[in-house]
């Protein structure tokens, strides 16, 4: 289980957040600039924006180094715009992250 999120939950204060797709796992990230082995999962990465939104402000996102259309199945993009918009629900009022992928 990733606790990575935790100390966001600490912060108090409006949050930008960049988030760079190469520090997701190679495996489900077919394409990014930088594939990184052992790195985090979909559900992962999840537990670690829910926090930073649902504490703060959110004042801005930018998701880095996707590279969707080098990537035939789609599955890049797929589970990029899936954190985008998880992200941005739980940065909604009451929100939570989006979890269309998951049981």
């Amino acid at each position: 289980m990733c606790t990575c999120g935790a100390p966001a939950a600490n912060v108090r204060g409006d949050a930008y957040i960049t988030f760079n797709i190469d520090g997701m796992d190679a495996a489900p990230m077919l394409r990014t600039g930088t594939p990184e082995a052992d790195g985090l999962v979909y559900e992962e990465a999840r537990r670690f924006l829910e926090p930073a939104c649902t504490h703060n402000p959110l004042t801005g996102l930018d998701q880095v180094e996707a590279g969707p259309l080098y990537d035939p199945t789609w599955i890049t993009a797929l589970l990029a715009n899936q954190l985008r918009v998880g992200t941005l629900g739980a940065a909604l009022p009451g929100g939570r992250v989006v979890d269309n992928l998951g049981a």
